[in-house]
C-alpha cells in the first residue's frame, strides 16, 4: 500500500483519485484562501481541524478501496478456467459433461445450445459452453477405435446355393469378407470372416457351413417303395440337426400319383415331390374251365394268381360262344388302374347236359290213420350240373283217413329239361296203443319174462329184438307206438324202429327206460337207457352192428366212450349225446 493507492496483482499502483481531487478543490477555492490570509491563527486552528477530517476521510477511502480490491480479487479467482486440452470422445459414446472442458470452476457449466453435441460422426468439432454469465469456445474430437460388433451364426445351404457373407452375418457400417472363399463341396466346413469398418477397425470370427445335398424330386415305380425317410431326400446331413421331415410319406405310396413331402431345413420350409408311376402290366395264370352249354362265366373266372400292385379289371378280348360244345380259346385282358394291359389265353370246354337229376331217400313208408305225412323228410335231389333243383311230389291219390296202400311219385327236372322220377308206397294203417301193447305182451309171454329179474328181462328183450327184426331204412319216425307197430308187424325197420319196439317191450315188462338221441354227426341214432334193480342206469341198444361182438344189452358210460372211439372212422359221434338231458349213466 502506498500513499495514494495500492498495488494490484500485476504490481500496478492504483491512486486514491478521490483524495487528490478533493485537495485540489480546497486549495483552489478563493474563499478558503481569503479566510486563511485574514486570520492566520484561526486558520491554523481550523487547519488542524480540517486535517483531522481529511485524515478520517482518507482512511475511509483507503478501507473502501481495499475492500473493493479484495472483492475484485475474489471475483477474478472464481471465474471458470477453460482447459487447453481438447476433449476426445469415442464415436457413439455419450458426450462428456460441460464441466469436462474446464480445468477449474466449471461445475455449473452448460452447453450453450442446451443439448449435448452429436458424437455419432467422427471428426473435430467446435462447441460453445456457457458458464458464469460468459460464453466459451471449445473443441471436441470424435474418434472411432472400437472393432465392429459382429454376430456370426452357422448357415445351411442347399445344393449349389451361392455362399455370401450375408449368409452368416449382416453388419452395419462395416465390410465383411471371407478370409478364404468357401467351396461348393457337400459337407461341413469351417468359414472364417473378417469385418472391417471405415476406420480400419476389424473383427474376425468363424462359423460352420453345412452344404446339404437335397433331392426335391423323386420318381419310383409302383411297388419299389412303401415308405420314405429323410435320407431318401437328404443322403447325408453331416451332423446338422436342423433337418426335419415335417410331412412323411407312408402307405399312400402304394397308389400311383404325385405326392408332396415337406421339410424344415435350417428353419426354411422346403418341399419335395414324389412321383409314383405304374408302368408294369398285370400278370396271371390262365385256366381251363369246363361247363355246360348255356353256362356263362365271368372273365376273372378264367384267371388265377392275378398279380399287380393296383386294382385289376378283367374283360374278354372276344366274348366266348356259350352255346358251342367242345373246346375254344378265350382271350382275357387284364387292365390295371394305371391303364397297363396284359392278355392271357385261357380255354373253355362246354358239353351238353343229358343226365337227369338223382332222387335219393324215397322208400316205402307207413303212417297211422289220420297222421300227418312228411313226404320230403329224408329225400334229397342231386344233379351233375344244377345245385338247387325243385322236388315235386304227386301224392294226390293218398287218403290218410282210409287204411290202405297208396302210390306216391317224386319228380325233379334240371335246367336242361332232364327229368327223373321215383315212386314208393305209403301204407296207412289203423292201430292204437292197446293193439301195440297186446302185441308186446304176447311176445313177452313167449319169452317168459314173468319169472326173471330186471337184468334178465333186459337181456331177454335185447336178444329177441336183435333176432327178430331186420335192419331196413323206412321212414317210421312218427312216434314210439307207430314205430313199434311197424316193427312188430313188418319185423323190420331202422334204428328208430328198434328203439320204439324195445321201448314198448321194456315198459310192458316193468323195466324203467327212456329214449336217448345222438348229437347229430353225419347221421342220427336212437337207442334206450335202462335202470337196474340197484337203481343204476345203463345204455341199451338193440340195433345189430354187422361183424361186431360188442354186447350192447347193458353197457356203461366208459364202454360207450371206448366203442365211440373205436368206430370214429365208421360212425363219428356213435354214442355222443347231451349229458344234461339224461340221468347219469354208470361208468
Amino acid at each position: 500500500m502506498c500513499a495514494h493507492g495500492y498495488k494490484n496483482k500485476e504490481g500496478l499502483v492504483i491512486e486514491n483519485l478521490a483524495v487528490k481531487q478533493k485537495e485540489k478543490r480546497r486549495v483552489a477555492h478563493p474563499e478558503n484562501r481569503a479566510r486563511q490570509q485574514a486570520d492566520p491563527a484561526r486558520h491554523a486552528s481550523q487547519g488542524k481541524s480540517n486535517w483531522s477530517q481529511r485524515t478520517i476521510v482518507v482512511a475511509i477511502v483507503i478501507c473502501v478501496t481495499a475492500l473493493g480490491a479484495v472483492a475484485f480479487g475474489l471475483y477474478y479467482r472464481s471465474l471458470p478456467v477453460l482447459s487447453q486440452t481438447p476433449s476426445i470422445v469415442e464415436a457413439g459414446a455419450a458426450a462428456p459433461p460441460p464441466s469436462a472442458w474446464f480445468s477449474k470452476n466449471g461445475a455449473n457449466a452448460r452447453y450453450a445450445k442446451g443439448t449435448p453435441p452429436d458424437t455419432s460422426k467422427v471428426g473435430k468439432f467446435n462447441i460453445e459452453l456457457a458458464a458464469a454469465g460468459r460464453t466459451y469456445g471449445a473443441e471436441m474430437e470424435v474418434i472411432d477405435t472400437t472393432p465392429p460388433d459382429v454376430s456370426i451364426h452357422d448357415a445351411i445351404l442347399i445344393n449349389d446355393e451361392p455362399c455370401v457373407t450375408e449368409t452368416f452375418a449382416v453388419v452395419k457400417d462395416a465390410t465383411v469378407k471371407f478370409e478364404i472363399e468357401p467351396t461348393l463341396a457337400f459337407g461341413k466346413q469351417e468359414v472364417f470372416l473378417e469385418a472391417i469398418d471405415d476406420y480400419g477397425n476389424s473383427t474376425k470370427k468363424s462359423a460352420t457351413l453345412y452344404r446339404i445335398e437335397f433331392f426335391d424330386s423323386l420318381t419310383f415305380e409302383l411297388g419299389e417303395v412303401r415308405s420314405l425317410s429323410i435320407t431318401d431326400f437328404v443322403p447325408n446331413s453331416y451332423g446338422c440337426e436342423a433337418i426335419v421331415l415335417e410331412m412323411p410319406l407312408g402307405a399312400q405310396l402304394s397308389v400311383p400319383g404325385s405326392y408332396e413331402a415337406i421339410f424344415s431345413i435350417g428353419g426354411r420350409e422346403l418341399k419335395a415331390t414324389v412321383d409314383v408311376k405304374d408302368t408294369t402290366p398285370p400278370t396271371a395264370k390262365p385256366l381251363k374251365l369246363s361247363g355246360w352249354v348255356g353256362d356263362k362265366f365271368e372273365p376273372a373266372d378264367f384267371c388265377s394268381d392275378i398279380t399287380d400292385l393296383a386294382e385289376v379289371e378283367t374283360r374278354f378280348a372276344i366274348e366266348p360262344d356259350w352255346e358251342k360244345t367242345g373246346e375254344q380259346a378265350v382271350g382275357i385282358e387284364l387292365v390295371d388302374a394305371s391303364g397297363n394291359v396284359a392278355e392271357v389265353a385261357a380255354t373253355l370246354a362246354l358239353k351238353r347236359d343229358v343226365t337227369p337229376p338223382e332222387i335219393k331217400g324215397v322208400t316205402d313208408r307207413t303212417i297211422m290213420l289220420g297222421q300227418t305225412m312228411l313226404y320230403r323228410s329224408g329225400v334229397t335231389v342231386t344233379d351233375d350240373r344244377d345245385e338247387d333243383i325243385e322236388l315235386q311230389i304227386d301224392s294226390s291219390k293218398v287218403d290218410i283217413e282210409t287204411e290202405g296202400t297208396y302210390r306216391v311219385t317224386y319228380y325233379a327236372t334240371d335246367r336242361a329239361g332232364n327229368t327223373a322220377s321215383v315212386a314208393a308206397n305209403l301204407e296207412v294203417f289203423e292201430t292204437s296203443t292197446e293193439v301195440v301193447d297186446a302185441m308186446a305182451d304176447e311176445i313177452l309171454q313167449k319169452i317168459g319174462v314173468e319169472t326173471m329179474n330186471t337184468e334178465g328181462k333186459i337181456r331177454a328183450i335185447w336178444k329177441w329184438v336183435r333176432s327178430n327184426l331186420a335192419y331196413l331204412n323206412p321212414d317210421t319216425k312218427h312216434g314210439v307206438y307207430p314205430g313199434a307197430y311197424y316193427g312188430l308187424k313188418k319185423r323190420s325197420g331202422d334204428c328208430y324202429t328198434f328203439y320204439a319196439v324195445s321201448e314198448v317191450l321194456l315198459t310192458r315188462a316193468g323195466v324203467e327206460t327212456m329214449g336217448i338221441t345222438r348229437i347229430p354227426g353225419r347221421t342220427k341214432h336212437y337207442w334206450n337207457l335202462v335202470k337196474s334193480d340197484e337203481g343204476l342206469w345203463y345204455h341199451f341198444d338193440s340195433v345189430p352192428y354187422t361183424g361186431d361182438s360188442f354186447n350192447t344189452a347193458m353197457f356203461t358210460e366208459s364202454q360207450a366212450e371206448e366203442y365211440t372211439a373205436k368206430r370214429r372212422r365208421v360212425t363219428p359221434n356213435c354214442y355222443v349225446y347231451d349229458h344234461t338231458l339224461y340221468p347219469e349213466v354208470t361208468r
